[in-house]
């Protein structure tokens, strides 16, 4: 995906300037409870964040505030089922979180989704992450099922 702006943020590739700042979140146990994607090295980073996007894959984007260019979080996306189904993943840092930012930059990704012609977001949450299940349904996700431990989301688009 190519770089989507919203109101405050950039959504854009990683580069190798915000590494370190992402492993400090990333790294952190107790902040990152409800993830999958941690407690890496900074090569095996690299090796995700600064190789060739693939969406078919999935590719992780950095979430940049677009006043200072601070990196404020991060989102996955995942293409499925002929490009007609996106999944998405998002992080905010901490000291980011409650001001919006998680909303606004999700409201882009599907922006983004629906004038690619993607047909539906798919979000797996553990079902502990209240917020993350409060953010889901101001988006107008609807639960569709428990799998594998998650709780599975889907938004018509």
């Amino acid at each position: 995906m190519d770089i989507i702006e919203t109101e405050r943020c950039r959504i854009t590739s990683f580069k190798e300037e915000m590494l370190d700042d992402f492993m400090l979140y990333r790294n952190d146990p107790v902040l990152m409870k409800y993830q999958f994607f941690k407690g890496l090295k900074r090569e095996e980073y690299a090796a995700v964040l600064l190789g060739k996007n693939n969406i078919e894959k999935g590719m992780q984007l950095a979430v940049t505030l677009k006043s200072n260019n601070n990196l404020i979080g991060d989102l996955f996306l995942k293409a499925e089922n002929n490009n007609k189904t996106l999944w998405i993943g998002y992080t905010i840092i901490p000291s980011y979180q409650r001001m919006h930012y998680a909303f606004e930059a999700v409201s882009g990704i599907l922006k983004e989704a629906k004038n690619r012609g993607y047909q539906n977001i798919m979000a797996g949450i553990l079902p502990e992450n209240i917020n993350s299940s409060g953010l889901l349904n101001k988006l107008n996700f609807k639960y569709l099922k428990t799998e594998g431990g998650e709780r599975i989301y889907i938004l018509e688009l």
